[in-house]
């Protein structure tokens, strides 16, 4: 099965709406659509595991992960994405303006 070549795929800068001045110009010559999903997946397993490990036994206000993620360059879909994958459980404060908590089930929690 031979992979699929993508190349210079430019963006016109006058489609994109958020910043109309800016100049727009994504080029992706000679990466493989394989190695793309290779990429993603070693994303996707490192968020996983630091995930697991940062959420062990206890539950952690959804947005301190988020900051620890960040500066891990952890991006918002690729742990979101590995949250769902660990079956995480998010719980929200009862009260106006409460605080999101993310945890994991009794099940998926590392025993060590």
């Amino acid at each position: 099965m031979q992979s699929q070549k993508r190349t210079n795929i430019q963006l016109n800068p006058a489609s994109t709406r958020r910043r109309p001045n800016s100049k727009t110009a994504i080029e992706l010559s000679n990466i493989s659509a394989d190695e793309s999903w290779e990429e993603f997946h070693v994303e996707l397993a490192l968020a996983f595991h630091w995930l697991r490990n940062r959420l062990k036994g206890k539950e952690v206000r959804c947005a301190t992960v988020l900051e620890e993620a960040t500066r891990k360059r952890i991006t918002r879909a690729t742990l979101r994405r590995a949250f769902l994958l660990l079956g995480g459980l998010s719980r929200k404060e009862k009260k106006k303006d409460g605080r999101w908590y993310w945890r994991l089930p009794p099940s998926s929690t590392p025993e060590k």
